[in-house]
């Protein structure tokens, strides 16, 4: 299993909110070590509920896992992860930071400050496509 891997499958656990898994990040460093600690251990975690521990030590979905990271490839993205150096210390700071962010290209130090992200729906309607394509437009022309 690669990391990435790991990363997405722990997000896919339905029902573990961002804070929780900032929270499991925080205490395991990464998601490998939270599917593979105890039952136990992972009851401690401020704000986790017994049912989410019991998904994350049962989690075997693991296909849906690998297509992400097959289309990540495809598309030449990757996965910058909230505990890379990288990752913008703003929204690192905010409540609820993603997990990771789908980059295309490099963000540097010195770009961080001007940094853009486009935070949506995996399955946007038609709208939130029109809307974030003009966006997007207009920002390049600046």
């Amino acid at each position: 299993m690669s990391t990435n891997e790991y990363w997405i499958a722990l997000s896919s656990i339905n029902g573990l909110g961002g804070v929780t898994y900032k929270n499991l990040i925080s205490r395991f460093s990464d998601p490998q070590k939270v599917f593979s600690a105890d039952y136990k251990d992972l009851l401690q975690i401020e704000g986790i509920h017994p049912n989410i521990v019991k998904l994350i030590k049962e989690f075997d979905d693991w296909e849906p896992v690998k297509e992400e990271v097959e289309k990540l490839k495809k598309l030449k993205l990757d996965l910058l992860v909230l505990t890379d150096p990288a990752y913008p210390k703003n929204l690192y700071n905010i409540y609820n930071p993603p997990p990771y962010l789908y980059i295309a290209g490099k963000i540097t130090k010195k770009d961080d400050k001007k940094a853009i992200a486009i935070v949506g729906s995996r399955i946007p309607d038609v709208y939130g496509k029109k809307v974030t394509e003009q966006s997007l437009q207009e920002m390049a022309l600046q």
